[in-house]
């Protein structure tokens, strides 16, 4: 298959491929008589693999020794390897996660600070941040 079809199939972008061809992730495909990179399945099946590990957040030197695994088709060494980096990103997930429930109620109750404040400049939670009511634009004054 040509660069454009195991783009189309596996999501990653022609560029994409031809990066990971420098870096050595990828073995340099057959060429055509055309000059033409032709792609097997398995350049489909590497890539797809790259794709997957670099989704976890895995970095390119950690990467290189991954798809080594894979390229020996050696599953359970490869297999093994994967469980920390996968466990590892669950972490981290689960820190994003509860990072952004706090961003969530913290924008609700701001949220709703600010409707209070909509109303008139004497209205209870009026007087939100730093704003003066008798001073501040955002609450309707024109004299601010």
């Amino acid at each position: 298959m040509r660069i454009g079809e195991l783009a189309a199939r596996s999501g990653v972008a022609a560029t994409t491929i031809r990066y990971y061809e420098a870096a050595g992730l990828l073995p340099a495909p057959a060429r055509s008589g055309g000059n033409q990179r032709a792609y097997a399945e398995a350049d489909l099946n590497r890539l797809l693999l790259i794709k997957r590990l670099r989704l976890l957040g895995v970095g390119l030197p950690e990467l290189r020794g991954l798809v080594a695994f894979a390229a020996g088709e050696r599953c359970g060494p490869l297999r093994g390897q994967l469980l920390p980096v996968v466990e590892r990103r669950l972490v981290d997930l689960d820190r994003q996660v509860a990072d952004l429930a706090l961003l969530h109620a913290a924008l609700l109750r701001y949220r709703d600070t600010l409707r209070l404040g909509l109303g008139a400049p004497d209205a209870p939670g009026a007087r939100f941040a730093c704003c003066d009511p008798a001073t501040c634009a955002c609450l309707g004054r024109d004299d601010a």
